[in-house]
């Protein structure tokens, strides 16, 4: 009884200092969104969200798998001060960063052969997130973990913030942002994020790292680097889909109502993320010890915090949204208020499965997770096929529930079916009987 009391203590204020550290990322992200959305207009900044999800789409699997290999390699070279496998490490992950530029810059190329138009800034923005994506990368690899999360997730918002209040030039009231203006300003705000996180990596790197040369081995890149892109991608267009499709469905003023709304609902899974990062090295070192008990313990503590979070949150927006949305985001978001339920309801199941991708991770289920983002893919493209065509945005949000319901509920399934582990809240009771 001790040790649970302890460990949920402990685990609850990790989750506390973990939310103060995200707090300063979201509320950026959110302020920018809120800014954009008011100076560019619902049309605008449709289609402003629209390009947004086609580069985080194509950057995706190649995030994923920069964060992942270039952490855990850096880092557990750097701990065996092996500086010259540390270099080859560095390279290997650069290479890869070119040759990803260079396939994007190809299929962009000949997308105009198929009658694909594509803004020419995309490009760069693929660019530009691949290489912050690298910059944080390093800071975390190179035990800076804190500047890393900063640079990866808050930098490029708060730049954002700062290049709108210069373009805006105080007309608060009746300034406009266009849909070019606005992809320059992330254009500028991605550039400065870079130049942060390379000043932070110069303080960052260490003084005798090219003593030694250069050692290459691509081993671990080989092994590691398929999965990482099935999941990363999978994982991007999981998410982006419902966007993606409407961005040939309807136009761009209902994805801009829809954005919103998205944004709005995607708060509530604050605590979600919090508990993740907490999570992890805890449960890491639980598996070692074997001690599922204390495993499964943890992750119903995660799963309870975070759902008695969102309830009160998920609420407040339901009741509220068609006040809160108008005053937050102007008036001509007044459609978001009625997707914002149902994209709510679907961030409260998600909630309510807690930190069950993680746990799965943890436990060597990778192939479960590429199977409920498979699962997912299929539900919300085949959902919001008919439900778009015929609902529009509120159809999106609809097939977007439905395919973050299977996803969740799906990895519960597989968890609690191979390993025995439940991952939800205390309140439901798990039955051991045979």
């Amino acid at each position: 009884m001790k040790y649970i009391s302890t460990s949920t203590l402990l685990l609850l204020k990790s989750i506390g200092q973990n939310l103060i550290v995200k707090g300063m990322a979201v509320p950026l992200s959110f302020l920018s969104g809120v800014m954009l959305a008011r100076f560019m207009g619902v049309e605008n900044y449709g289609l402003y969200g629209l390009l947004l999800s086609i580069a985080t789409v194509c950057c995706s699997g190649i995030v994923r798998s920069i964060s992942v290999l270039l952490v855990r390699e850096l880092a557990g070279a750097m701990a065996l001060k092996k500086s010259a496998e540390m270099i080859g490490i560095i390279t290997m992950i650069f290479l890869l960063l070119i040759v990803a530029i260079s396939l994007a810059a190809s299929i962009i190329g000949i997308m105009p052969m198929f009658n694909i138009a594509t803004p020419q800034s995309l490009l760069i923005i693929i660019g530009l997130m691949l290489i912050l994506s690298m910059v944080g990368s390093l800071l975390r690899g190179f035990k800076h973990t804190a500047s890393g999360l900063f640079v990866e997730q808050a930098a490029r918002p708060l730049f954002l913030i700062l290049a709108i209040i210069y373009v805006v030039n105080g007309n608060w009231s009746s300034a406009t942002v266009s849909f070019e203006q606005g992809v320059d300003v992330l254009v500028i705000a991605l550039f400065c994020a870079i130049l942060l996180g390379a000043v932070l990596l110069l303080k960052a790197w260490p003084e005798d790292l090219f003593k030694n040369g250069l050692k290459i081995d691509s081993s671990w890149l080989m092994k590691s680097l398929p999965l990482l892109l099935v999941m990363g991608y999978s994982q991007g267009v999981s998410v982006q889909l419902p966007i993606l499709m409407m961005g040939s469905m309807v136009e761009p003023a209902v994805i801009g109502n829809f954005r919103v709304a998205d944004t709005m609902a995607g708060l509530i899974s604050l605590t979600l993320i919090a508990a993740n990062v907490a999570l992890g090295p805890r449960i890491a070192a639980l598996k070692a010890k074997n001690d599922l008990q204390g495993f499964e313990h943890l992750l119903r503590v995660a799963a309870s915090v975070i759902f008695c979070v969102a309830i009160p949150m998920a609420l407040v927006f339901i009741l509220f949204g068609e006040s809160l949305i108008p005053l937050i985001f102007g008036q001509e978001y007044m459609q978001a208020a009625g997707y914002l339920s149902v994209l709510c309801f679907a961030q409260v199941i998600n909630s309510f499965c807690g930190p069950v991708m993680l746990a799965l991770n943890m436990l060597g289920g990778e192939k479960e997770n590429i199977k409920a983002i498979a699962l997912s893919l299929i539900i919300t493209f085949v959902l919001g096929w008919f439900l778009i065509n015929a609902y529009g945005g509120l159809g999106a949000a609809w097939a977007k529930m439905a395919g973050l319901a299977a996803w969740n509920f799906y990895l519960v399934w597989s968890l609690f079916k191979n390993k025995n582990i439940l991952c939800l809240p205390y309140i439901w009771k798990k039955n051991v009987s045979k």
